[in-house]
């Protein structure tokens, strides 16, 4: 994953750190024996609260950044066998590398890698999965994640460079442009992915999730290969409607779909047309629109 806001997409995988899921979007979908299951995104968040009481300001945040987490925190480095490269990659990374503004958590919870015995923090942990799971139903077994698919779509040969000028984005204000906040979520939460949904096409089964900040959609193809095996997600791309290098402003304004769907807060399966092409909707709370797209299968 990308952890640093350079502008870049830059994904390592030379740290030995984890991520909290913290799911937020879910949907569910039948395999060949009827055995259900559960589709999660992990999007996750930080609890950053600001208040002013009484004339103060009482300011809560559960996380820290790397450098600061780690000068100000007992981390057990040498921690889950650990080793001498792996131990010296997370000290530079976190000292002043592309681990030192990450978000890590400073809570002191065993959710977290907190030892309370030792009173020593056994991992890295970061915000949000930035993945979608599937979720076996019946011992709510963990047989699949995305890991890095999302942020690694932007990297393909296929990708826009409209598409890579949006990687890790937010929304900022109305005045920004969303490919002048790239790589801005890098720090926390990456893609972000909000909403999903599951549809079948034929006798093929589709999931698509969302990528909550700036819009656009990622797609899996799920593979149903016998009732004894479980499902497989095949990960088929991300596409985006709307442009990027005007303001939020102005491509509301435009009479088109120019604004796409920033914030995304659901997704809705209308139906299969044929064995090889159906139709789902996007719902976007922001700009108060909904986009309609149709998968076709080869």
């Amino acid at each position: 994953m990308d952890t640093d806001f350079d502008g870049n997409i830059g994904l390592n995988d030379m740290y030995a750190v984890q991520s909290l899921y913290q799911p937020l979007g879910i949907t569910t979908f039948t395999h060949l024996d009827n055995a259900e299951y559960i589709v999660t995104t992990n999007p996750g968040e930080i609890t950053q609260i600001s208040a002013a009481i009484g004339g103060d300001i009482c300011a809560f945040d559960d996380s820290k950044t790397g450098s600061f987490w780690f000068s100000s925190e007992s981390f057990n480095i040498a921690a889950n066998d650990r080793d001498e490269v792996q131990q010296v990659a997370l000290r530079l990374g976190l000292e002043g590398g592309s681990l030192a503004n990450w978000r890590v958590s400073r809570m002191h919870r065993e959710s977290d890698s907190y030892d309370l015995g030792t009173g020593f923090f056994q991992e890295v942990t970061g915000f949000g999965g930035r993945s979608v799971s599937v979720i076996r139903w019946d011992d709510w077994t963990r047989v699949y994640d995305s890991g890095s698919e999302m942020e690694a779509a932007f990297l393909d040969a296929g990708a826009t460079e409209d598409e890579r000028s949006i990687f890790n984005a937010d929304f900022d204000d109305s005045t920004s442009t969303p490919t002048s906040r790239r790589d801005a979520l890098s720090l926390s939460t990456g893609p972000t992915p909000t909403a999903i949904e599951a549809g079948e096409i034929g006798e093929r089964l589709i999931v698509i999730a969302a990528n909550g900040p700036v819009g656009g959609v990622y797609g899996w193809e799920v593979e149903r290969a016998s009732a004894a095996a479980d499902p497989n997600p095949v990960f088929e791309g991300y596409t985006r409607r709307g442009m990027s290098g005007l303001s939020w402003d102005a491509l509301y304004d435009n009479d088109n779909d120019d604004v796409g769907e920033p914030e995304t807060t659901d997704i809705q399966w209308i139906s299969s047309v044929s064995d090889t092409q159906g139709y789902f909707a996007v719902m976007s709370d922001l700009a108060g629109a909904v986009s309609f797209y149709r998968v076709t299968l080869t």
